[in-house]
């Protein structure tokens, strides 16, 4: 039974797969038009000012790769942009027209996902996201996010469900893991310029545009610490509110290496009677502020 499933789905894939290249090839397809077709859908779909797509090929048996996909969006005065190398995008399962698997590369890393699709409710939902190994240094030089150098290998993992009328007033559970990073400050943090990162995780709850952090921490050479709060977004990349507390605890690399520090760390340990440092974050995303909590 199992060995004529198997044959007659792969019977009926490349069945699929030939006529599809037979009819294209017959009525001689108009790849352009094809192009600007999936770059104004896509486009509509999320709520882009543009979609640009260098190249559209497709894939055996049923799938169909993009080639230097880029969302632009406006913002304020300005104009952010997101770029993927590439997409491929392939039937999910026997659903073929509810469910499709997405593989992106970005950022010389890589993320996947299965979109489940309910036309008849105006519903998606995104499982098994995964991604790896994507750097922030490409992403930010790229985009230029944020007004300071960042760098480091994210990686995340969850799940998201929405309305493709409001897409970003859904619902998503993950994980976020950010390695080897290391990030300029704007103001000193006891006298850090740079923070480095070993390894720094969170899990995030995001609804209606507000995303939870709980059970943040990260560890460093200098600093180690835990932190959760929540991060409200308005509508355009920039425009958020950040409401996140935690608690540093420096290190023995912090002392070794900046020893006229350490007296001060110490009185302020003594005032805090506590072996770690409370702090606030505010601002947004783009500019926060940072300070030690009275």
């Amino acid at each position: 039974m199992m060995r004529a499933l198997f044959s007659m789905r792969t019977v009926l894939f490349f069945l699929y797969g030939l006529v599809l290249v037979i009819v294209l090839a017959y009525v001689r397809f108009p790849a352009d038009d094809f192009k600007t077709y999936c770059e104004k859908s896509l486009a509509d779909l999320l709520q882009a000012k543009e979609c640009r797509i260098m190249e559209i090929s497709y894939l055996f048996p049923a799938g169909v790769r993009l080639q230097g996909l880029t969302l632009v969006q406006p913002n304020g005065g300005a104009v952010d942009s997101f770029t993927m190398q590439s997409l491929k995008i392939s039937p999910g399962g026997w659903n073929f027209w509810r469910s499709f698997d997405l593989d992106t590369s970005l950022y010389e890393g890589t993320a996947t996902a299965r979109i489940m699709l309910d036309w008849k409710g105006n519903l998606f939902q995104f499982t098994q996201i995964e991604g790896k190994e994507i750097e922030l240094a490409r992403w930010n030089d790229q985009e230029q996010s944020l007004p300071r150098k960042i760098s480091g290998l994210l990686f995340f993992s969850g799940r998201y469900s929405g309305n493709f009328s409001t897409p970003f007033e859904g619902e998503g559970k993950g994980n976020v893991i950010v390695q080897d990073s290391a990030i300029e400050l704007q103001r000193p943090l006891l006298t850090l310029s740079l923070l480095t990162i070993t390894e720094a995780e969170s899990n995030l709850h995001y609804r209606g545009r507000l995303l939870s952090v709980t059970e943040g921490k990260f560890s460093g050479r200098d600093l180690r610490g835990d932190f959760e709060g929540d991060i409200e977004f308005f509508g355009q990349k920039g425009r958020s509110a950040l409401n996140i507390t935690g608690n540093l605890v420096p290190q023995a690399g912090f002392f070794k290496d900046h020893p006229d520090e350490a007296e001060l760390v110490r009185e302020l340990l003594i005032r805090y009677n506590a072996h770690q440092l409370p702090f606030e974050m505010g601002g947004s995303v783009v500019r926060p502020t940072f300070s030690l909590a009275e």
